[in-house]
């Protein structure tokens, strides 16, 4: 059985963008400065339609085999990350196709403003997941989230995260062949929630 979904809107104006995250997807020294860049991310702001959805699932873990209730994965990095816990939020968020379009438009009017526009866009992206844990972190405390395609979590379980969180629906999130996400400035993660005593 499927847990009921949590879905929120998110206001773009409520994301913390870091700018660090920023310079390290820029690949730029701390502190460097694009001329242009604060005209960048006000564009990408009226862009940006962000989402989340989420459930709440119970975690039962043997050796490598993580058993999420919707799915079975076998992950040794995933069973570490969620040993402690009994519970876990499965959850996605997206910046929605604005940002897409956007994206779209730049590469074939202005590759550097695309180049800077990218960078942020992903920046945001995380501070969208960010601020969709803190939601999550209000109803259960929760830890350090893992996505798929980050150590040996497959990105083969994202069909699965996708259909339970009804993400094409909800969020407008589809895959590709290639199991890579549209809207492109999507997260999707699994996040363990501390036991409550």
């Amino acid at each position: 059985m499927i847990p009921s979904v949590i879905y929120k809107d998110i206001e773009a104006c409520s994301l913390s963008l870091s700018e660090r995250e920023a310079e390290m997807r820029l690949s730029v020294p701390r502190g460097f400065d694009v001329g242009f860049a604060d005209d960048i991310k006000k564009e990408l702001l009226s862009h940006i339609s962000c989402k989340m959805a989420a459930i709440k699932v119970p975690v039962s873990i043997c050796g490598d085999l993580v058993d999420l209730g919707f799915c079975r994965v076998e992950s040794e990095n995933l069973a570490y990350a969620l040993a402690s816990s009994r519970e876990a939020f499965v959850f996605a968020i997206t910046l929605g196709m604005g940002v897409d379009r956007l994206l779209a438009r730049l590469s074939k009017t202005a590759v550097s403003a695309l180049f800077v526009a990218d960078a942020y866009a992903s920046a945001y992206a995380e501070a969208a997941a960010d601020r969709a844990q803190e939601i999550l972190d209000s109803i259960s405390k929760t830890k350090k989230r893992f996505s798929p395609g980050y150590g040996d979590l497959p990105l083969d379980i994202q069909p699965r995260i996708l259909s339970a969180l009804n993400a094409e629906r909800l969020l407008g999130i589809t895959l590709t062949d290639g199991l890579l996400m549209k809207p492109q400035k999507s997260v999707t993660a699994i996040v363990g929630t501390e036991n409550e005593n």
